[in-house]
């Protein structure tokens, strides 16, 4: 029962493997720009909304606004 689990393992990894070797331009370009997207908009507008006052929290000014400084530079 290992054994099997073992060697479907691997077969499914090489088959994912070649199917990805074919497509290694789009998906490259694909995760590049996952990737900007998320640092530059999801992380710079959360912490834009975090300089705010969100839902009523009081945080800290100067901590708040470390992140964000760095962030957004």
């Amino acid at each position: 029962m290992l054994w099997s689990s073992i060697v479907v393992d691997i077969l499914l990894g090489n088959i994912l493997g070649i199917a990805l070797w074919f497509v290694v331009e789009p998906a490259h370009i694909w995760v590049s720009n996952f990737a900007h997207d998320f640092t530059n908009d999801w992380l710079c507008t959360g912490c834009v909304w975090l300089m705010g006052n969100p839902a009523g929290f009081k945080l800290n000014t100067e901590l708040v606004l470390f992140p964000s400084h760095d962030l957004l530079i």
